[in-house]
């Protein structure tokens, strides 16, 4: 019971600083439009559009991994 009521402390914690550092609007400009939070560098139309594909394959390359691997169980050198 302790570790629920730190953990939704600590979540609610994260959730409110997020929120004062306008942590969604910051994300949602950087894949949109390419800015990076915090300067004034921009990336420009095709450059965010390969880093998101570059991030996209990653991400999907981490979750297909282990469900490749069970279609292919490793065969034993036993007999």
């Amino acid at each position: 019971m302790k570790n629920i009521i730190i953990a939704l402390c600590l979540t609610g914690s994260l959730l409110i600083i997020l929120s004062t550092i306008q942590f969604g609007e910051a994300i949602t400009m950087f894949l949109l439009a390419g800015v990076i939070p915090g300067t004034t560098i921009e990336f420009s139309p095709s450059e965010t559009i390969l880093l998101c594909g570059i991030l996209g394959t990653l991400v999907i390359a981490r979750v297909a991994t282990p469900q490749i691997a069970k279609l292919f169980p490793k065969k034993s050198l036993t007999r």
